[in-house]
């Protein structure tokens, strides 16, 4: 089976000393309006549009502007599972697994309260079930110890880097959890996170899904361009028909865009998992405060009553003066650290989309007999 194509994340290594403030100041106006233009730029940092062509090209390799889909519109739901697996055996076949299913679009090794792998599925509504006699299957094989679904139907909250937080001359965060706590003016329980649309789109086709790939991967390129890999894989649509495509996911499918800053640049060494317990009300406390008043770092999080989860970037001191203050407000917290270097993310499978009946394939054995068979198959190749 052929995946989607593998989404590029951010993790060049580039050293911060080459980093200069006129470079950190333009960054600042693309993470305000991630499609701002050369001649905005030039007008606001008061330098030639051809310096700030040049400063672009020189930082290019450092942020992506990201869509921001809403996957409930297109029939899919998130699904996050945390698998214990100890052993290397069973991690290699559980990366084959990963790399075979046609739903997965993220996984990473973790370490720590459990350590294993975090896979992050994609799956059509009406699935879930065949997911979880898949995962009860891989255990009965032996190929993981434990796994744990969690499963969040509403809303998440993704937070990007805010660089004004950033001091340029001693490169730490001038951010402080304690008083970001103490935050009273958060708003009100109408502001909590809500049940997402599950209206079908009927328009949807194949094309659109791969579209939507590109401007998930980086939406600051020309149409041509994008028009140009799309033509590689298949997907031929003239000017008009592209912009007129564009416009309509943009309008129905994406809530937004941000802008995705390599987290080693800036001091960022730690991507964490913490999930866990807690009392309602402070669950939503979080949640309206990450929305009134966002945190500077990149994270995701995910609640739903009593149930959370956060998968964040944080400095070292960030990380723990955080964790201090989850333990004394929530009734249990796990933590591990995700193996980010070595992550992987997967685009849509545009295959996988039935366009004539307009939903994505749910066939039991294309989920679960297929995928374990070519990861048992893929698997020996490893070991022989």
């Amino acid at each position: 089976m052929i995946r989607g194509i593998i989404i590029p994340e951010i993790k060049l290594k580039t050293n911060l000393q080459d980093i200069t403030q006129k470079d950190i100041e333009l960054l600042l106006h693309i993470h305000k309006k991630p499609f701002i233009t050369y001649e905005e730029l030039s007008e606001k940092i008061k330098i030639p549009k051809t310096t700030v062509y040049e400063i672009v090209k020189k930082i290019e390799p450092l942020f992506s502007v990201a869509a921001l889909p809403n996957f409930h519109r297109i029939g899919l739901f998130t699904l996050d599972v945390l698998i214990a697996a100890k052993s290397q055996r069973k991690i290699v076949y559980l990366e084959k697994f990963a790399q075979n299913h046609p739903y997965i679009t993220y996984f990473a090794r973790i370490f720590g309260e459990m350590t294993g792998m975090y896979f992050q599925f994609r799956i059509p509504y009406g699935t879930l079930d065949l997911i979880k006699n898949l995962f009860l299957t891989l255990k009965h094989k032996d190929h993981l110890d434990d796994f744990h679904f969690l499963q969040f139907d509403m809303i998440s909250k993704i937070t990007s880097f805010d660089l004004t937080k950033w001091n340029f001359e001693n490169y730490t965060w001038n951010f402080d959890w304690n008083q970001w706590f103490q935050i009273e003016n958060i708003g009100d329980s109408s502001q909590s996170p809500s049940n997402p649309s599950k209206e079908s789109i009927t328009w949807l086709q194949k094309k659109d899904i791969a579209l939507l790939n590109k401007l998930i991967v980086n939406a600051r390129r020309p149409n041509t361009q994008i028009k140009e890999e799309l033509s590689k894989i298949k997907y031929t649509m003239s000017d008009s028909t592209l912009t007129r495509r564009k416009k309509r996911l943009e309008d129905e499918c994406i809530l937004g865009y941000h802008v995705q800053i390599n987290p080693h640049i800036f001091d960022v060494a730690n991507t964490v998992l913490i999930w866990g317990y807690g009392p309602v009300e402070e669950i939503t406390k979080i949640y309206l405060r990450m929305n009134s008043h966002p945190i500077p770092f990149y994270s995701t999080l995910k609640c739903e009553k009593s149930t959370f989860l956060w998968y964040i970037h944080l400095p070292t001191q960030q990380l723990s003066d955080l964790l201090h203050i989850l333990q004394k407000v929530l009734y249990e917290i796990n933590l591990s650290f995700v193996d980010y270097p070595q992550s992987v993310v997967y685009s849509l499978d545009a295959e996988m989309f039935n366009e004539k009946i307009h939903e994505w394939d749910k066939n039991p054995d294309t989920l679960t007999d297929q995928v374990i068979e070519n990861t048992d198959r893929a698997f020996l190749q490893v070991q022989s």
